[in-house]
């Protein structure tokens, strides 16, 4: 029977039930969680503590401070060397460095770049001298034992190392000495006589003889040197100024010049070579090797960096009432179209437009009336802007402006031509070639130059990796290594009969063929060797030292011939160097060698490469 109290009862017994299920349930959450907490909280702490998520956490703060707080730019007078550690700055952060580039590139006209430095071999060295053809230094100290003897040593620029140092009888004054084949030619005077005393190649004197009577010479005057460089002048050479500095160190620096900047040895209309051939009558092939002039009837084509005439063709019948329109080339001046007008009097003038069209490695002269190709001359244009580089280029005067597009705060670089390259004359036409890496810039008084638009970006990456690898010649000891480059270790794994003729200074690469079988012919220069000549060469050649720079050029043709890794030297750029230090006998060698290397490439592209060396070879020939 359900009375009242057996309905309480039940109820307290389900609210009982109720919350003992509640309790166990509350348990058993804490029972899971307050272990899974108590371990997520160790985990916290021991990871804060770690060195290593401390140093990630570092690491971190450190990144985020580099992010925001760019290093400052150094000022308007900061040297080279300065510029050059802003430079490594922004390449640890990842910036680009394009702008530094070309603060560093402008800096080169305004301060002395040191091309290279040559320790001296002697301690407390009396002085330096520099060979007629500036190949040769010599080092000169004098005897404590002997007055009438001198500890002397010869250095060669051209090949990096020293060929002998003798203690030899030598003259207190004597006349920058000269190189023959080898040999040292030493000129002197002493009580009204003079004589002349000649070294071979290790040293030894081999002749000495009395010149005719004479009331001696006088040795040339020191001049004063350009380069702003603290020291002592010795000797200038083309382009190169030497200095002897307060450790003896001969230091070679260039005079101010704009690297990669080049005037464009243009033909004239006169014989004094004063009034240069008009912008309409000149071309330059979009590649900017060859440059075609177009007057009198004549096509000339002539190399744009030496100004050697290549070839001259009588394309038309000069005449009084026929002139020339404008004058076209292609990339690589393989056609060549000379745009005429002729003005006829028949019962008025009559005017006939006709053009000339010249292929110059076919030999293939077309004369065309009929349908001719558009001429459209171009207005003189002061401003370009290039926009895969970012860059944009303005003139005003002599002056060029440079700036980035994306350069931080508005700053820009401005290069006065007149100043650093005595181009006097207004810019009156600027325009960037087919190969979109050359400038040509047009003068009031039809003077043209090339700016070479790779060396004015990267000028401060080839100066950084030039740095770095003096460091690596200077650690690892290179810079005294004989000519024959061998390490004693090639010596003494050789047969004992063998040893002897390779012990010899005058070991040679020919040499090779005969002790293949014993020496590895790649242990014989350092690895970094041929990597080394290559940024040499277009270092010095970026200063227009063309002596210097054909010379890393020939060394690393030499080094190719038996090790494939190495970089192959342009023979063409060897050409041309050659051919601007006035070695036409070199010149003529290597247009040789680059022919042998095109001699079964016949492809389009190199058709005007191949032409360029034979017309340097055989003018005015086929």
């Amino acid at each position: 029977m359900d009375t009242p109290q057996t309905r309480d009862s039940a109820t307290s017994q389900k609210d009982a039930t109720s919350v003992n299920l509640k309790k166990t349930v509350i348990t058993a959450i804490l029972l899971f969680i307050v272990p899974l907490c108590t371990a997520l909280l160790m985990a916290v702490v021991i990871k804060g503590i770690s060195p290593v998520h401390g140093n990630m956490r570092r690491g971190v703060a450190a990144e985020r401070t580099r992010t925001t707080n760019a290093p400052a730019l150094p000022p308007e007078e900061a040297t080279i060397k300065t510029l050059l550690s802003y430079r490594a700055k922004l390449r640890q952060r990842g910036d680009p460095t394009e702008f530094v580039n070309m603060l560093i590139w402008r800096r080169a006209v305004e301060q002395p770049v040191i091309l290279f430095t040559i320790p001296p071999p002697f301690d407390n060295l009396r002085e330096w001298c520099i060979t007629q053809n500036g190949s040769h230094a010599l080092a000169i100290k004098a005897d404590e034992d002997d007055p009438l003897f001198k500890n002397v040593a010869l250095y060669s620029i051209t090949s990096g190392a020293w060929m002998w140092k003798k203690r030899l009888p030598w003259p207190d004054e004597f006349e920058a000495p000269w190189i023959f084949s080898g040999n040292l030619v030493l000129r002197s005077s002493k009580n009204g006589y003079r004589f002349a005393m000649e070294l071979d190649e290790y040293g030894s004197i081999v002749a000495l003889d009395r010149l005719a009577d004479s009331d001696g010479f006088t040795p040339p005057a020191d001049t004063k040197h350009a380069a702003s460089i603290p020291g002592e002048f010795v000797a200038q050479h083309h382009n190169v100024i030497f200095i002897r500095n307060e450790a003896d160190e001969l230091v070679a620096c260039s005079r101010g010049n704009l690297p990669g900047l080049h005037s464009v040895k243009g033909l004239h209309l006169n014989p004094e070579g004063s009034i240069p051939i008009p912008a309409a009558n000149r071309a330059i092939s979009g590649n900017a090797l060859l440059t075609v002039y177009a007057e009198n009837g004549r096509i000339t084509i002539a190399d744009s960096f030496t100004g050697r005439v290549l070839e001259e063709v009588e394309a038309w019948r000069a005449t009084d009432y026929t002139v020339v329109r404008g004058l076209t080339a292609n990339f690589n001046a393989s056609e060549i179209v000379v745009h005429l007008r002729s003005t006829f009097n028949l019962q008025g003038l009559v005017e006939r437009d006709w053009q000339v069209r010249y292929k110059p490695d076919q030999e293939q002269l077309e004369i065309e009336t009929g349908k001719l190709s558009v001429w459209n001359p171009q207005p003189p244009v002061l401003r370009t802007e290039i926009a895969d580089y970012g860059l944009v280029i303005e003139a005003e005067g002599t002056t060029l402006e440079l700036a980035y597009t994306n350069k931080v705060d508005d700053q820009s670089v401005i290069v006065d031509l007149a100043e650093s390259t005595g181009e006097g004359p207004n810019i009156k036409h600027i325009e960037l070639l087919a190969n979109r890496r050359h400038l040509l810039i047009e003068h009031t008084d039809n003077t043209c130059q090339l700016l070479d638009l790779h060396a004015l970006r990267h000028y401060g990456d080839l100066t950084a990796r030039i740095r770095h690898c003096d460091r690596i010649m200077a650690e690892s000891s290179y810079a005294e290594l004989k000519r024959a480059n061998l390490v004693n270790k090639d010596l003494r794994e050789l047969p004992e009969n063998l040893r002897d003729p390779l012990r010899e200074d005058n070991f040679n690469y020919e040499m090779l063929d005969y002790y293949i079988d014993y020496i590895d012919p790649r242990k014989l220069e350092p690895p970094a060797l041929p990597a080394i000549l290559s940024l040499q060469a277009e270092f010095l050649a970026a200063h227009r030292v063309w002596n210097y720079a054909a010379r890393k050029l020939e060394q690393l043709s030499i080094l190719q011939e038996h090790d494939h890794r190495a970089p192959k030297a342009n023979q063409l750029l060897y050409t041309r160097y050659c051919i601007l230090s006035g070695e036409e006998k070199k010149a003529e060698e290597g247009a040789e060698r680059g022919l042998n290397h095109l001699f079964y490439d016949y492809t389009p592209f190199n058709s005007m490469i191949r032409w360029h060396f034979l017309k340097i070879l055989f003018p005015q020939q086929s």
